[in-house]
């Protein structure tokens, strides 16, 4: 009867081990494996998502995420820093979903049938992501024409076309919880996957149970199990799992701390000249038509984005302030309040009491 309650306890360590990363050492190397394989499918995706979103609100990228990756910015196109934060941004959730896929199909599968289930995961996964950013495209497009609730961020990142850049946060948003409902989803039909063949993996067990008990000696204590059926030695990876996640975002903080160097001594306050168009990268041109000190007078800016669609913002007066929201002391950005402001572009127009657009040269 020993050898029976041993059997319950073996079931029971294997539900625990869901939730616990304890794992064989002879499993780790293919879970590692399609992590790696996980984050690069993952970043191939973010890439080409981010691609995809940069055509509809470039806004969304020059006013936001240039800032948040300035760290992979090395002076190439706007085309190709997209596509740095695009696998930047999604490397890591392939990593992680790849790893809890392989905890479920690495154990259960002989190692090609384990591909294969994975595989089938990770469509699972992208397909799920991939339908929820057009449910958050079209979720942008019905949004009603009241973008009140979005003034203050337009305002604080300078954001000229608001209704664009609002429908790309919404596809935005809603991959990440499309990614995560794949994830679900996959698990659950690898997990029932995996039933049958345990079903078939514990029956040598089953069969030595049942001889035993057919047997003279049932009633002796059992002192051995035989090596058919015994339980393969079990290497916790607590202390590694640890290890690894401590690193990985003592990696990600010290790469968000970093900052480029200035390209130019000149503060940006100073770049802004009356009467002139002065061109301020990513498609933005300002024209001042007077500057006294810091007061300007019938601004106009102008913003081209990559599909040629041109929004013009227009304003009665307003002034110039040294440095950005986050840092006020940082000369390579000048802030813009403008007051009675007009924005027109091809889709719509509208208009505001007052703006804030902060430029960085």
């Amino acid at each position: 009867m020993r050898f029976l309650g041993r059997l319950r306890l073996s079931r029971a360590f294997g539900v625990m081990n869901i939730c616990y990363p304890k794992i064989r050492l002879a499993w780790l190397p293919d879970m590692l494996g399609y992590g790696v394989a996980g984050s690069l499918l993952a970043g191939f995706f973010g890439v080409l998502h981010d691609q995809v979103t940069y055509s509809i609100s470039h806004e969304y990228f020059t006013r936001l995420k240039f800032a948040q990756f300035q760290y992979a910015d090395f002076g190439l196109s706007p085309r190709i820093f997209v596509a740095e934060i695009g696998f930047l941004a999604t490397w890591w959730v392939g990593f992680f979903a790849a790893w809890f896929m392989a905890r479920v199909t690495v154990p259960a599968f002989s190692r090609t049938t384990a591909v294969r289930y994975t595989l089938r995961g990770f469509l699972i996964v992208f397909g799920f992501a991939f339908g929820s950013s057009i449910v958050g495209y079209v979720l942008g497009i019905l949004h009603r024409s009241d973008y009140s609730a979005w003034e203050d961020l337009a305002s604080a990142l300078g954001v000229l076309d608001l209704p664009n850049f609002v429908r790309v946060v919404y596809i935005h948003n809603a991959s990440y919880l499309g990614g995560l409902l794949g994830l679900i989803a996959a698990i659950i039909y690898l997990r029932k996957l995996r039933i049958p063949n345990s079903r078939f993996r514990h029956q040598p067990l089953r069969r030595a149970v049942d001889r035993f008990m057919k047997s003279e000696h049932h009633r002796c204590k059992l002192r051995s199990v035989p090596a058919a059926v015994r339980e393969p030695k079990r290497w916790g990876c607590h202390t590694f799992m640890k290890t690894t996640f401590t690193v990985l975002l003592l990696g990600l903080l010290l790469c968000g701390c970093s900052q480029r160097w200035a390209k130019s001594n000149t503060p940006a306050i100073d770049l802004v000249e009356a009467g002139k168009d002065i061109p301020w990268g990513n498609g933005v041109v300002v024209h001042v038509t007077k500057r006294t000190g810091n007061s300007i007078e019938r601004v106009r800016i102008t913003s081209t984005a990559p599909d040629g669609q041109q929004t013009t913002v227009t304003a009665n007066n307003g002034t110039l302030t040294r440095g950005s929201v986050e840092n006020p002391r940082d000369e390579r950005f000048v802030r813009l309040t403008l007051r009675e402001v007009t924005s027109q572009s091809a889709r719509q127009s509208w208009t505001a009491e007052e703006l804030m657009i902060v430029l960085g040269k």
